[in-house]
């Protein structure tokens, strides 16, 4: 008889990929004009209503308790590489209009966002 007990197999999670507001927010004319607006259940990455602007942001920070989620809508560059193309595609009709939207606010999308077929 054996001193061991069988331990079931525990399936091990998919590896998920960190992203931080660095991966993000490549460049910003004032850091303090960034904003905190009122959004629900919106992860860091994710498109978020402008509630004064009526446009999406990309979110630089995941809801917090408060339900707020940080966003800078001013002269900044933004990394759409990890970004879905598909979430873009669910608020402006191409990702060109979504680049487009930010030129008024001096904001610069750079990079591809993730196609369907890279995830």
């Amino acid at each position: 008889m054996s001193d061991t007990q069988s331990v079931p197999a525990v399936p091990t999670p998919e590896p998920t990929t960190l992203i931080t507001i660095g991966d993000i927010l490549k460049s910003e004319a004032d850091r303090h004009s960034r904003e905190n607006i009122k959004a629900d259940n919106i992860k860091i990455g994710q498109l978020v209503q402008h509630p004064i602007r009526k446009k999406p942001l990309v979110a630089l920070s995941n809801t917090n308790a408060s339900g707020l989620v940080l966003v800078q809508p001013h002269n900044c560059v933004i990394n759409l590489a990890v970004i879905k193309e598909a979430d873009i595609k669910a608020v402006a009709t191409s990702v060109d209009a979504f680049i487009k939207q930010g030129d008024e606010y001096g904001i610069k999308y750079i990079g591809k966002p993730i196609t369907d077929a890279s995830v």
